[in-house]
């Protein structure tokens, strides 16, 4: 029977290859970005076909460890091609030397991977899975790069970072997801949900509540939260809840619905929701309805709703 075990003082004279450190430490280090911050490491200002790296940022990659001390600009490839092409950002761990015959085994540089010409998605990450072999990435940014592009400007660059936490990882969902590991965790801070990893790579919710969310009302002064009124929404485990106090303060409604408000991305259901509320004087009752496309509606009829009277509202729904 063959086996071994490192370090020890036994093994290869007290001294592990860097292949062998990351074997030690991979299993109990993450990767990913080190430190939260709201703000994206990767941006562009239009003063070149390239992004920067903004100073300050650190990560953490199987064990070894990346500090950028100085803004770093990441060359973008030329597109030729007459098609747009997505960019991916990474930072990427040569567990190899390079071709350069520079003793580069085990850095972390960024790397833009070109895309596609054509594709409306960013390449893969490269992540080999055999220790001291290839590569590993983490992603940062993906960057569309028009057709002849000499510049790139801020908003064609958009964040896909992720950080690590003591548990798992943390980040948004509208930055996307680090890739699932089974029995990972994984918050994202901007829906205030919980996943865990499988092993089939997939993430699974676990927990989610973005706390009391404020929809949007229309725009028109038909509707105001005066006083003591309440406009306001939450996700929780699956559930939203709304919450509408509002006063009247456009002209009479009486007939046709009125739009009232949209709730947040995410919050809307798949097939219109009818909800039964109130209004203050007289003790009628008003119709609410909220539909696929995030808005809340509501219908008086046959009662008119005059300006200064309120209306309300408190339901839930699956989403």
């Amino acid at each position: 029977m063959a086996f071994e075990s490192f370090p020890n003082l036994d093994h290869n004279n007290r001294v592990i290859t860097l292949a062998e450190h990351e074997q030690v430490a991979a299993p109990e280090r993450l990767s990913g970005l080190t430190g939260w911050s709201g703000q994206p490491p990767v941006y562009a200002d239009a003063t070149g076909r390239h992004v920067k790296l903004r100073a300050g940022y650190s990560a953490s990659i199987l064990g070894t460890r990346f500090n950028n001390l100085s803004e770093t600009l990441i060359p973008v490839a030329a597109n030729a091609s007459g098609q747009t092409r997505i960019d991916l950002v990474v930072l990427r761990l040569r567990r190899q030397d390079s071709s350069l015959g520079a003793d580069d085994r085990y850095t972390i540089t960024p790397v833009a991977i070109e895309g596609v010409p054509g594709n409306q998605n960013p390449p893969a990450l490269v992540r080999d899975v055999v220790p001291g072999s290839g590569f590993w990435d983490i992603p940062l940014a993906a960057v569309v790069v028009a057709a002849g592009a000499v510049t790139i400007g801020s908003e064609h660059v958009t964040p896909k970072h992720h950080y690590i936490t003591a548990s798992g990882y943390a980040g948004s969902e509208a930055w996307g997801f680090p890739p699932a590991e089974p029995g990972m965790i994984f918050r994202a801070e901007n829906t205030g949900a919980t996943y865990i990893g499988t092993s089939s790579g997939a993430w699974v919710t676990v927990t989610e509540d973005t706390g009391w969310v404020s929809p949007e009302l229309g725009s028109s002064p038909s509707w105001s939260v005066q006083g003591t009124g309440v406009a306001r929404t939450r996700l929780r485990n699956g559930v939203v809840h709304l919450q509408l106090d509002l006063f009247r303060v456009g002209g009479p409604l009486s007939g046709a619905p009125d739009w009232v408000a949209a709730v947040p991305w995410g919050f809307q259901p798949d097939r219109e929701i009818i909800m039964t509320g109130a209004m203050n004087a007289g003790g009628h009752a008003v119709r609410f309805s909220v539909r696929p496309d995030r808005g809340v509606w509501i219908d008086a009829y046959p009662t008119a709703l005059v300006p200064g009277r309120a209306v309300s509202v408190n339901d839930s729904w699956p989403i």
